[in-house]
């Protein structure tokens, strides 16, 4: 199952915000958005087992990423830079994650660990139930930690990655 976070304003009373985060099952990504003021709600969907190559903005290196899902299976290379290199991993487990090793070949700075790498998606609702993201209103994510404590706390978000809604060339 692949995680669907609906976030808004905290408009509601605090008994909504309270089974808001009981709803949660991803609670790094309460602290990624915690800081922005916005509530969060969560329900899964299916993992994608195949995906076109989305353009993400990397929040740590300030690039671009070209990731791709076939048949479970990940495929990340730069975008739009002057980079060379490849990492395929997985298959994606039941809550949508792999683990993806940066030592390769070309990947300038890696991290020293394998990291876990969390893919969902960020919709906005208001303070209306939205129904499972289509169309333009809807942004994939990608979460990064470090399951073995190495570089962070095993559940504390390292990085971010925003898909941009557009197709990899």
């Amino acid at each position: 199952m692949c995680l669907y976070v609906e976030y808004g304003s905290h408009g509601g009373s605090q008994e909504r915000r309270s089974s808001a985060k009981k709803r949660s099952a991803m609670p790094l990504l309460n602290i990624v958005l915690a800081a922005t003021g916005l509530a969060l709600g969560a329900r899964d969907i299916s993992c994608p087992q195949d995906a076109p190559a989305l353009v993400f903005s990397d929040q740590h290196d300030g690039d671009f990423k070209s990731v791709e899902i076939k048949s479970g299976m990940l495929t990340i290379k730069p975008y739009n830079n002057t980079e060379s290199w490849l990492i395929q991993a997985g298959p994606l487990s039941k809550g949508c994650a792999a683990t993806l090793n940066f030592s390769v070949p070309g990947k300038p700075n890696p991290p020293p660990v394998p990291l876990l790498f969390t893919i969902g998606v960020l919709q906005f609702f208001g303070d209306a139930p939205v129904p499972p993201p289509s169309g333009d209103n809807w942004t994939p994510i990608g979460v990064f930690t470090d399951p073995s404590g190495t570089i962070g706390g095993k559940t504390q978000p390292l990085n971010t990655w925003f898909g941009l809604g557009k197709l990899a060339a």
